[in-house]
Order: C-alpha cells, then sequence, then structure tokens
C-alpha cells in the first residue's frame, strides 16, 4: 500500500499542525496551538533525543553570559555540554555512551534558547529525524492542535538563518502528523512534501547544506549520519520542569 501524501486542507481532518521559523514563529504559535515542538536538527533535538532514550535528562538553557551556564548546571546538580570529564558536548556522538539518570545541561542559541522561551508551557517537545513518527503518536494521543518550530541558525547579526535540515525535520513530523489525520496547513504541507522528496534519494544532497558540510569538514561527520537516521528511536522527549525527559517511558511507568 502506498503512503498518503500530505495535503494541503482536508474537511474531514479533526487536527491542525502549523509551521513557522524561530523566536517570532514560536510566540505566534504559542497563542494559537496546544502542543509546541522544537526541531533543530543538527544538532540540538538529536542530541536531546540520543541523551534523553537513554535514560539521560536534559536541561535546556539559553547562551547566557560567561559563566552562568555552568552556575546553572551546578544548581541543577548537572553536568554542562563541553565542560565535564565525560566529554558529553552539543554533538549527538559524544551523547551515545550518556548514563541512565545522568542530567546533562545544553547551552545553544537556537533550539535550546526556544525551548527555554517554552519552558512554561504544558506541552513542549523536541523532534528530530530520528524520532518523528513516535513524537507524532504520542501528541496525536491528546493534542489536537500542533504549532512546530523550525529552530534555523544564526546570521552574524543574531537573526535566524533558514536552515534546510530543520525544515525538512519540520516536514517530516507535519507528514507523520497528516498520516495520524491532522490537517496541514500550507507551510506545513509544503515541508512535508519537501521531506519526501529528500526521503525518496535517502537525504543524500541533505549532507550538503551548509550546516552538515561545516559538521563534515570538521570531523563530525558521525553527528550528521545520527541526524539523518529516520525513526531510528522511539522516544519523545517533553520539555517538564525545565527538563526533557522521554513521555513515552514516563507514561508506561504511570
Amino acid at each position: 500500500m502506498s503512503r498518503r501524501s500530505p495535503q494541503p486542507s482536508s474537511a474531514t481532518a479533526r487536527c491542525v499542525v502549523e509551521l513557522e521559523w524561530g523566536t517570532p514563529g514560536l510566540a505566534a504559535l504559542g497563542e494559537r496551538t496546544a502542543a509546541i515542538v522544537i526541531v533543530d536538527v543538527l544538532s540540538f533535538s538529536t542530541s536531546v533525543d540520543i541523551a534523553v532514550s537513554r535514560g539521560a535528562t536534559v536541561l535546556p538553557c539559553p547562551r547566557w553570559q560567561e559563566g552562568d551556564a555552568k552556575r546553572y548546571a551546578e544548581h541543577e546538580n548537572a553536568l554542562l555540554a563541553g565542560e565535564n570529564d565525560r566529554g558529553y558536548s552539543l554533538r549527538p556522538a559524544s551523547l551515545i555512551a550518556v548514563r541512565p539518570g545522568e542530567r546533562v545541561v545544553m547551552p545553544s542559541p537556537n533550539g535550546s534558547d526556544l525551548s527555554w522561551q517554552a519552558a512554561d508551557r504544558s506541552a513542549t517537545f523536541t523532534a528530530c529525524l530520528r524520532n518523528v513518527k513516535a513524537v507524532a503518536e504520542y501528541i496525536a494521543a491528546s493534542w489536537p492542535t500542533v504549532g512546530i518550530v523550525a529552530a534555523g541558525e544564526r546570521w552574524p547579526d543574531g537573526s535566524t538563518r533558514f536552515a534546510l535540515e530543520d525544515w525538512i525535520g519540520a516536514g517530516a513530523l507535519a507528514e507523520a502528523l497528516h498520516a495520524l489525520d491532522f490537517r496541514c496547513t500550507a507551510e506545513a504541507h509544503a515541508a512535508a512534501v519537501a521531506f519526501r522528496a529528500f526521503e525518496r534519494e535517502r537525504f543524500v544532497r541533505l549532507h550538503r547544506t551548509a550546516s552538515a558540510t561545516e559538521l563534515h569538514e570538521r570531523g563530525d561527520g558521525r553527528d550528521v549520519e545520527l541526524a539523518f537516521d529516520l525513526n531510528a528511536s522511539t522516544c519523545a522527549p517533553r520539555l517538564v520542569d525545565r527538563a526533557y525527559m522521554d513521555a513515552c517511558t514516563a507514561t508506561q511507568t504511570t
């Protein structure tokens, strides 16, 4: 049986998924959607998935002034990504060996900063290509309206730079939600169509985005491979009390 292609509208769809970018998009979607999903494929969302799926807890935080993140980690009895003796950082590959029960603070100007801004919401998630099916299935059971926030990167002046991998990741989630009877807005539909095109070629061209190219040239190609491993994870990271934990595991144990 062939998989359905997402449609921009449907009279029978019971739920709605929208898509916007960055901080302004988060503010707009926060006013009209029940659940928010932050997508930062390279690499915050992927790092969160890998750590949380292994039983760790991830605490996002913005890029405060020097020393603030370290003090926050000490206050939370957590390891600071990039500054710990275990070698944990924002790199997904560095978190493969993370131990269950460990707490890791992850500062970044994109996905982590957006998570911090959305922390007071009752339903905030992060998704990447590794876990879109799991996140979609978990959300679809309880929330009728979903706002996908593509994180993007930053230009030198601090403004949001379009990041193709986040657009494709957001499209993968939109497509997964559409398969669960969500109606896609035009923006979510366009991203879902783009995702299907890149999926058909096994994300070959996605390796040539600016962010992926930078990682490959730096010798961090393993991080890219992990990020583009579609639905390799069954984890649904949900932000609770300013910390990401696996919502699926929490549901099973309650």
